[in-house]
């Protein structure tokens, strides 16, 4: 599928399936866990999430290890506040091959709105989600699970705010445990909207065909268009420096993150620090949503440089190109709300 830059299938909501769909590399003639974490469903949820994993041996001599891992959505559909809350709460459920296994999860995410109007409140612009399981390739963190929300706000509809919050499945001594490992807000403006508002072209919701042509829409894209191509440039300039070893920054403040734990992750694999390169490398699948390809190519150097063995995973996973800084995401195709069904005309009665 041809999808707009910056976008991912993720991204292309509301309508999201509640699929099985696995993710991993590997040989798909691997014969199958003999404990699989599919056949420990909780009730009220659906499994949407899979991989497997072949740990390396625990000692030499012994055979590699099996972990089945399962992402699980329970969706709310007839939550009371769609605005504020994403309707998705995730259980993760890691399998081992003796049948033991390690429950986490991902609570629903919510944000209460600010600037909402009451039209805009009462349809169209109702909250959303999803999430991913990443598998790593690394036997200490093999796999990481992200949740994403999506929220509206601002008096035209117009602000698109996102949360991301992942945990990684990591060894705990003997045993292993889900930890966070990074949660991020952050906005973006939905420009097509503001012009579509502007020329009286927008017809997503009730609210927009309300409102016909909009002067503050119009006055907005204008105040602001001198400075958006500027400072997209700028950040790319300064992912360019990071990416070279340099650019200074707060990962904590900065709107590309990604590029600094990308920077400070090659830096960790010169130096021989594993366990850092490739957390480092998951907080950028992390706010990536999704297996970013920059970062995988990290873990493997890592690994390699480390000698270590690549944990191995089914089926394939894909990868996509390194996300853009958080404030240059562009704004998701908007869902449509249905027109309200407006009564039939009956005929006027003829005049006697």
């Amino acid at each position: 599928m041809a999808l707009p830059a910056g976008q991912t299938l993720s991204d292309l909501l509301p309508a999201i399936p509640v699929l099985l769909q696995r993710v991993g590399g590997g040989s798909p003639s691997s014969a199958p866990p003999e404990h699989s974490c599919a056949d420990s469903e909780p009730a009220g949820y659906d499994l949407v999430k899979q991989v497997t994993l072949t740990l390396p041996p625990a000692a030499a001599g012994q055979p590699s290890q099996a972990l089945s891992v399962c992402l699980f959505q329970q969706f709310q559909a007839d939550r009371a506040d769609k605005i504020t809350s994403s309707g998705r709460v995730y259980q993760l459920l890691a399998v081992q091959a003796d049948g033991s296994s390690i429950a986490g999860d991902l609570p629903e995410l919510a944000r209460p709105p600010k600037r909402l109007p009451p039209e805009r409140v009462r349809g169209g612009h109702e909250a959303t989600g999803w999430a991913a399981l990443v598998a790593s390739g690394d036997a200490e963190m093999p796999v990481l699970a992200v949740a994403t929300a999506r929220f509206y706000d601002g008096p035209l509809g117009e602000e698109v705010h996102f949360i991301r919050q992942a945990k990684v499945l990591r060894r705990q001594g003997a045993g292993w445990a889900w930890l966070p490992l990074v949660e991020r807000a952050f906005s973006v403006t939905d420009w097509d909207h503001l012009q579509a508002l502007c020329a009286g072209k927008a017809d997503a919701c009730d609210a927009d065909r309300a409102a016909g042509a909009l002067q503050v829409a119009c006055d907005k894209v204008e105040a602001a268009e001198a400075t958006r191509e500027e400072g997209r440039l700028a950040r790319l300039a300064t992912r360019k420096k990071r990416l070279a070893g340099g650019g200074g920054g707060n990962a904590d403040l900065d709107p590309d993150p990604q590029s600094l734990w990308l920077r400070d992750a090659m830096a960790a694999v010169r130096k021989g620090e594993h366990a850092k390169a490739v957390e480092l490398a998951l907080k950028v699948d992390a706010m990536c949503g999704e297996s970013a390809a920059e970062a995988h190519a990290l873990i493997r150097e890592s690994l390699a440089a480390a000698q270590l063995e690549a944990v191995k995973s089914q089926p394939a996973q894909s990868l996509v190109e390194l996300c853009e800084p958080l404030a240059d995401k562009p704004a998701p195709k908007r869902p449509r709300q249905d027109k309200a069904a407006k009564p039939p005309v009956r005929p006027a009665k003829p005049n006697p």
